[in-house]
């Protein structure tokens, strides 16, 4: 059964957004992982990379799988990388005005009325 989704924006490099990504990734799904911090971006990197290459270790996953999740993974600085998304969730800091705001500049940006906008919480 195809689920459709082809690929997905995470907004947010952090715990729930990058184990969002990998998730997606491992399941065949392009992602695009945005996050405002270079170092944020640069330390989700290299947790995919880490977790990856133990699931190969404990024998869940071929090292081919391991290299096409990570294939699949872009990490992002900028907003417009989210812009061919099927889907974009956002897994940002728990404030319901900084959220609300995040909402309005994707709905702006990605008039497409079949992309789904959704939050972690």
């Amino acid at each position: 059964m195809s689920h459709g989704v082809k690929s997905i924006g995470i907004i947010g490099a952090g715990q729930m957004g990058g184990g969002i990504t990998q998730v997606a990734a491992t399941a065949g799904i392009d992602a695009v992982v945005y996050d405002s911090s270079t170092d944020q971006l640069k330390k989700c990197e290299a947790l995919h990379q880490k977790l990856l290459n133990r699931a190969v270790e404990k024998e869940r996953m071929t090292q081919a799988e391991a290299d096409a999740a990570l294939g699949r993974i872009s990490y992002a600085n900028s907003l417009d990388a989210l812009s061919g998304s099927d889907w974009v969730v956002e897994a940002i800091i728990e404030d319901l005005g900084i959220k609300s705001d995040l909402f309005k500049k994707l709905a702006a940006m990605l008039p497409n009325d079949n992309v789904v906008l959704a939050s972690n919480t």
